[in-house]
């Protein structure tokens, strides 16, 4: 019974460990609280950052969904609330309620998802929109009778 005790808490402590990790990302700053990753569909949510870089080096200290950014050139560093990827979300039409929380950044209510756009000026909160998803992964979402392209969706990942 020890012996099987001491190997789950071996695999538990390694899977935890698995899961931490320290990435060197080449960001850039596309507006408050989020930086691009250049060259992947990532973005990191961050909270109360106020770092100006752009295609600047930064680590990016993660354990699951939370973690740290780091800014070599300032030496300052921020709290991450979570790394989005693009996701590969099914074809379809999907009623959702939307905020905006930034330009051409749509959250979904409910959800750690994020719908980006091109073009898309419509602000609110908690709107209520059809968002359709060809197989591509691209579409349109439909707000108020405005129509905004949709590039993608984004949901958190786990580092």
């Amino acid at each position: 019974m020890k012996i099987l005790a001491t190997c789950f808490l071996v695999f538990i402590g390694l899977s935890i460990f698995a899961v931490a990790g320290n990435y060197e990302v080449t960001i850039t700053r596309n507006d408050q609280d989020r930086y691009e990753v250049i060259g992947k569909d990532i973005f990191i949510h961050t909270q109360n950052c106020y770092e100006y870089e752009y295609y600047s080096g930064a680590i990016l200290k993660m354990a699951g969904y939370r973690g740290k950014i780091i800014f070599p050139n300032s030496k300052k560093q921020c709290d991450v609330i979570g790394v989005y990827g693009l996701s590969n979300q099914n074809a379809g039409n999907y009623q959702v309620s939307v905020s905006r929380e930034s330009s051409n950044l749509y959250k979904i209510v409910g959800n750690d998802m994020y719908i980006k756009t091109a073009a898309c000026v419509r602000p609110g909160m908690m709107i209520e929109a059809i968002l359709s998803i060809n197989a591509g992964g691209r579409g349109t979402l439909y707000m108020d009778g405005n129509e905004c392209m949709v590039i993608g969706i984004y949901s958190m990942l786990a580092l």
